[in-house]
């Protein structure tokens, strides 16, 4: 059984201060949930490190730096430590240059990362797709960064349901996040409508953990020759 993606916690911050933007733990996360931030940045700056108050090691899992006022980047540990609503989460930019935002999400009863893809464009129609997934049953994690003259992104249909968190940095650029539960191996597109501008779209897709000794996927209620309903199994896991 699917369990869901839930916000964490975010932030912002204006340019010009400090150079560590720090997140709050706003909901606690469980042992073993995967853990992302997504991090807006609108000038040609870098971001040294992601660092946690319980030391996990994070890692660029991918970014987008191609316009250069809306750049986004997604950073993991992986599978996360508990982390209670006393600890925090700490995003080290090179320089105080940019505005500075970050949305962090966890996913619970997933085993793993499977697919990860950013897009950028000057549009009113940010997307990307996630490409053939592993396996029929994931969730999928999506970030749009646009300016603030794009207005805040009305996700699509997949997604819509779903938005976790909604930032702007400073009146100058926003960061959207939202999530879905699919149940098909078909490429899953994220995408939202904005007014014209500059954006940055990501996608991250987690495989479904399938609990042990589960024998099938999906059944149908058929009726026996005695006219009793039975139930029949259409897929293995």
């Amino acid at each position: 059984m699917a369990g869901t993606p839930y916000l964490v916690g975010s932030n912002t911050a204006a340019s010009g201060g400090s150079t560590a933007l720090v997140v709050a733990v706003a909901t606690a996360v469980a042992s073993g949930d995967l853990l992302y931030i997504g991090i807006l940045m609108n000038t040609a700056t870098s971001i040294i490190s992601v660092v946690d108050s319980q030391l996990q090691n994070w890692q660029l899992m991918q970014s987008d730096v191609v316009n250069t006022t809306t750049q986004l980047y997604i950073f993991s540990p992986g599978s996360s430590v508990a982390l209670s609503t006393s600890d925090t989460i700490t995003v080290n930019y090179a320089a105080n240059s940019s505005v500075q935002g970050a949305i962090v999400v966890a996913d619970n009863v997933v085993d793993n990362m499977d697919k990860i893809v950013l897009a950028h464009g000057t549009s009113t129609a940010p997307s990307v797709a996630s490409g053939t997934l592993s396996q029929a049953e994931e969730n999928c994690i999506g970030f749009i960064v646009d300016t603030n003259a794009g207005g805040t992104p009305t996700w699509n249909a997949t997604f819509s349901g779903h938005v976790l968190a909604n930032i702007t940095a400073a009146a100058t650029t926003k960061l959207s996040a939202a999530y879905a539960v699919v149940n098909s191996t078909s490429s899953v597109t994220a995408a939202g409508t904005i007014v014209s501008a500059n954006w940055a779209i990501g996608i991250v897709t987690d495989a479904v953990t399938v609990p042990a000794g589960a024998a099938y996927w999906r059944s149908v209620l058929i009726r026996g020759d005695d006219d009793r309903l039975i139930v029949e199994p259409l897929g293995q896991s």
